[in-house]
């Protein structure tokens, strides 16, 4: 049972790189502040939703990172 310890590897997933990545880019970092304005506009009214501006950030997130995901896979 040792044995099966030390032979497992540790696996990296790259997309959380590549998140961390895009979200200093231009247009992912652009939505996130988007985002953020809306929760604390939100919190400061406390009524309200942010989804849209959620969904837009995960949209321009998933552009950066999805083409470069697939390029690691090919």
């Amino acid at each position: 049972m040792a044995d099966d310890e030390e032979d497992e590897i540790d696996l990296v997933d790259p997309k959380e790189e590549l998140v961390e990545k895009c979200n200093q880019e231009g247009a992912v970092a652009a939505k996130w502040a988007d985002y953020m304005a809306c929760a604390d506009r939100i919190e400061a009214k406390g009524e309200g939703e942010c989804s849209g501006q959620y969904f837009d950030y995960l949209h321009v997130l998933d552009k950066c990172v999805m083409p470069k995901v697939w390029s690691l896979l090919k």
